[in-house]
């Protein structure tokens, strides 16, 4: 069995020796744990490995720690709660939450200085700030070393165990992991959910907006420093620019009163280009000015308001999800499922923001309870790596709930414990996580800290589809085709029309990048009217291959399963559950077909 390797052997095996007349031989460095990425999440895997007792190293891309809140502005916590109102995760996020403030929005100068120094003076822990990774040693599935550089001085840092906790997952890209892309799954293409510039304004009657916006109830005396609505007046905003759009508005009070706004979409970013990403951010900065007098004449609120900055970069929703030993998925987090290897719980609603301007954002569902395990946090092939944060193994719609922060850190605390306890054994992640006493330890470690691992009783793990053909409900959810929103609402009391039907079937076929043309307009007189089995057998044969076929021609080209069709050819009128079975066999018959682009 293989095993992690330890410091000193790894020192062996990468000694550098600099030939006569070189540049200056590499600084060397070696660590127990190493994680690379000072946001929030990559600070909370290292304090907890060094509070541990673990020598700790942790590398910084920024000469200031705090990623998302400190460069992104983002000082709200996106909590996944119980259904009475506390929250799932505990443990180190808790006490970050109170250090910042104990409320779910915060002041982002305080946040700042308290991650500055959680960063600096922790015992046992290093911080390397300002770093460039060059380059990632690996060895049999083993992260051996890593090679930064700053200001010309390079230096090459050996550890047993490296997390990755940077937003895009570069170094396990590096390394050579393999990752999808964005939505390119679930059927968008290269594309990735919108991205946001948060700004900050001045002169805003906070009282005026708490009165006329949505905010959660607090406890007498407390101050309301969260707000979030004015989406309808969001929507009479024309940007200037048309990969730039406004949406309702989450605000954040600050200590020196003023609010940062998050409402901001940019379209078409990619997030792994940094060209990509300094022109959308032009872009951004160019539409601000005009979004903030609108808000001026249009706001409750914000007749006063004056812009005052703008975040240095932007809020990144997604870019990368990892292969993983496990990958979590949202039926997994719909259904409440709970692992055997848990090491955090999440319920935050499944919040899918714009990918194109024409769209809005989908709250898929909402659950109770689900279990991130640990085996979303272990690379595919590597032995010593784990990735936490939002972009660690997870579909890209399940990504909509598990990349909040929150859940993020829980990742990284158990990531940190995880590698004591591999450590402690000498043994992979991979052996960890299959293995009943170990991850036992692992868990006694985490409650020990505070960690919940346990969900409420009571929590239905099963969706509401009697009756309903499984495999197609897990399609439509997976490739976004269904909706449940804040109530998980899945089945709508409404029959089926046949333009809600038409649009689900070319909305199956593209999911699947159909090739053969098909109308896109419905050819039916009475797009409001009932659709009886006879009537969606003849759209189904549209959609596909652009032609009215008979069923007995379908079945003979193999493009409808016989058990779909006798269900469905002598119905009255067709029901939902019909509707996305029928939805399923297109796309599955599309897929059989290879009508599919190239590299799909």
């Amino acid at each position: 069995m293989r095993r992690v390797l330890g410091t000193g052997v790894l020192a062996a095996l990468l000694t550098v020796a600099a030939p006569a007349g070189a540049l200056p031989a590499p600084v060397s460095l070696s660590y127990q744990v190493v994680v690379v990425g000072a946001g929030p999440v990559g600070l909370a895997a290292a304090v907890t490995a060094a509070r541990d007792g673990l020598k700790t190293l942790l590398v910084a891309r920024r000469r200031q720690v705090g990623g998302l809140i400190t460069h992104g502005w983002l000082t709200t916590w996106d909590i996944s709660r119980t259904l009475t109102g506390q929250s799932l995760i505990q443990g180190f996020y808790t006490k970050l939450y109170q250090a910042f403030g104990g409320h779910d929005s915060f002041d982002l100068a305080t946040a700042v200085s308290v991650m500055h120094r959680l960063a600096t003076t922790t015992s046992h822990l290093t911080l390397l700030s300002a770093q460039t990774v060059t380059s990632v040693g690996v060895r049999d599935g083993a992260v051996v070393s890593l090679t930064t550089t700053r200001s010309g001085v390079t230096r090459v840092i050996r550890a047993p165990v490296f997390i990755d906790a940077t937003a895009n997952a570069d170094l396990a890209a590096q390394a050579g992991a393999a990752s999808t892309y964005g939505m390119t799954r679930v059927g968008f293409g290269h594309r990735t959910q919108a991205a946001t510039l948060i700004f900050r304004v001045t002169g805003v009657r906070w009282s005026h907006v708490v009165a006329h916006a949505n905010h959660a109830p607090t406890p007498p005396g407390e101050p309301v420093l969260s707000a979030w609505g004015y989406s309808r007046i969001a929507q009479g905003f024309v940007s200037p620019l048309g990969n730039i759009k406004l949406r309702g508005l989450n605000l954040a009070l600050q200590s020196d009163g003023s609010v940062l706004v998050s409402g901001l979409w940019m379209f078409g970013m990619d997030p792994l280009d940094p060209r990509s990403v300094a022109a959308a951010v032009r872009s951004a900065r160019v539409v601000i000015p005009d979004v903030v007098r609108y808000l001026r004449t249009h706001a409750p609120g914000f007749s006063g308001a004056r812009l005052a900055g703008v975040a240095p970069e932007p809020y990144v929703r997604e870019s990368r999800q990892i292969a993983s030993l496990k990958t979590l998925t949202v039926w997994d987090e719909l259904t409440n499922r709970q692992f055997p290897d848990n090491v955090v719980l999440g319920s935050y609603p499944i919040d899918v923001q714009a990918i194109v301007p024409r769209q809005g954002g989908t709250v898929i569902g909402r659950p109770a309870a689900y279990g991130v395990p640990l085996g979303s946090l272990i690379p595919l092939g590597f032995t010593n790596l784990l990735v936490v944060g939002r972009s660690a193994g997870y579909t890209a719609l399940a990504q909509g709930s598990a990349r909040t922060l929150p859940v993020g850190i829980g990742e990284a605390q158990a990531a940190a414990d995880a590698a004591q306890v591999a450590i402690d054994r000498g043994i992979t992640f991979p052996e960890l996580d299959a293995s009943a006493s170990a991850l036992e330890e692992l868990h006694a470690l985490l409650e020990s800290q505070g960690a919940v691992l346990t969900p409420p009783p009571g929590i239905s793990h099963t969706l509401p589809f009697p009756g309903w053909d499984l495999p197609a409900a897990r399609f439509a959810l997976a490739h976004l085709l269904m909706e449940g929103g804040y109530q998980n609402q899945f089945i709508a009391a409404d029959p089926v029309t046949p333009a809600w039907f038409w649009e689900l079937l070319h909305n199956s076929a593209d999911r699947v990048y159909k090739v053969p043309p098909t109308p896109r307009h419905l050819p039916v007189a009475d797009p409001a009217a009932a659709v009886s089995g006879a009537d969606a057998l003849r759209l189904y044969s549209l959609a596909l291959t652009g032609a009215v076929e008979s069923p007995a021609t379908l079945l003979q080209r193999g493009l409808i399963d016989p058990s779909v069709l006798r269900r469905v050819e002598s119905r009255a009128q067709i029901s939902q559950s019909d509707a996305f079975l029928l939805g399923f066999n297109l796309a599955q018959a599309v897929r059989a077909k290879g009508w599919v682009r190239s590299g799909e």
